[in-house]
């Protein structure tokens, strides 16, 4: 089966070997998604929302670019590295799900990728 790499210039480039999505078929693998603007930039660590807001902004974009969006998704992995960040990381996650309920599961880590990220999501969606 034919795959699609993605990596849209609607999100930040890449930060190491990697693309945002990998489709294969009418499934979405979204890569783990991190609180980067733009320009590549990490949002500020003392702003825990706003990350977390960058994250779901990041899979937004990233799933419009693969033709699907948050009610496609299956699967949501949150790797956080505080769990008092949880309450705010739902409270993001239900501006841009709705009323939708995927599949979760939810960590707390020693560390990510970068020292100032406080989170990570990864996705699975089915168009």
């Amino acid at each position: 089966m034919a795959r699609q790499i993605l990596s849209p210039d609607t999100v930040h480039k890449p930060t190491t070997y990697y693309s945002h999505a990998t489709v294969v078929g009418n499934v979405v693998y979204l890569a783990g998604q991190a609180p980067h603007d733009i320009n590549g930039a990490v949002w500020d660590p003392s702003d825990p929302v706003g990350q977390i807001h960058h994250v779901f902004e990041n899979l937004a974009r990233v799933l419009d670019a693969a033709g699907a969006n948050f009610s496609d998704i299956v699967r949501l992995t949150v790797l956080l590295r505080r769990s008092e960040h949880f309450s705010l990381v739902w409270d993001v996650a239900q501006a841009f799900l709705g009323g939708h309920r995927p599949a979760v599961t939810a960590a707390v880590v020693d560390g990510l990728a970068d020292q100032d990220y406080l989170l990570e999501i990864d996705a699975i969606a089915v168009k």
